[in-house]
């Protein structure tokens, strides 16, 4: 076949493509959508990507004994969550005198606080004696202008009073006045990722 034939066959292929018309075929619409799918693919990688590294990150910050940012923020609305458990639960006639006698008005609160120094050491590897407590309350600044050996004093009887929050429950609900904590446990529910994130 020489040039001028192979003009003519390519030049009435052209004919008969255009007398055609338009070509459709099953494959056109994921043509299409293709770049918006191949976008939308590379983002759910990029987003379990960085899950997968903030996992991480927060889990070898607790092997070392420190306490992840998002795990602070998390013990400090339970502190709150707790102080308001425990106003509650003092209101209860199944409340021992320990909970219900609250002469200076700041059972609630201290106890809460010493709940929170004391799961703070534990994170640390730390002791979680009154001493070692005390200790933490002064560092965290919520020592209520107390001398070292009164704030001691006051988290032993904290303390004993954690023990009974821990193991007492509602009379009406059967709930559990307070739960015991789990960092491991509470760090697992904070990572899943919101419904956005999702992958």
């Amino acid at each position: 076949m020489n040039r001028e034939g192979a003009k003519r066959m390519l030049g009435g292929l052209i004919q008969v493509l255009v007398a055609h018309g338009e070509f459709t075929s099953v494959n056109d619409a994921y043509a299409l959508a293709w770049p918006v799918m191949r976008r939308e693919h590379i983002r759910r990688q990029a987003t379990l990507r960085q899950q997968i590294q903030r996992r991480r990150n927060v889990k070898t910050e607790l092997s070392n004994g420190q306490i992840p940012e998002v795990l602070s923020m998390h013990m400090e609305v339970e502190r709150q969550h707790r102080s308001i458990r425990f106003r509650e639960y003092a209101k209860c006639k199944e409340a021992p005198l320990q909970i219900r006698i609250d002469p200076g008005g700041d059972n609630a609160r201290f106890t809460a606080d010493a709940w929170l120094a004391r799961e703070r050491r534990k994170i640390r590897r730390q002791s979680v004696t009154a001493y070692g407590i005390a200790k933490e309350l002064k560092e965290i600044e919520r020592s209520y202008g107390l001398g070292f050996e009164v704030l001691r004093d006051r988290v032993n009887k904290a303390l004993k009073r954690i023990e009974i929050l821990e193991a007492a429950t509602f009379r009406e609900s059967g709930e559990r006045v307070w739960d015991r904590f789990d960092a491991k446990i509470a760090l697992r529910d904070l990572m899943v990722p919101p419904p956005y994130e999702a992958v």
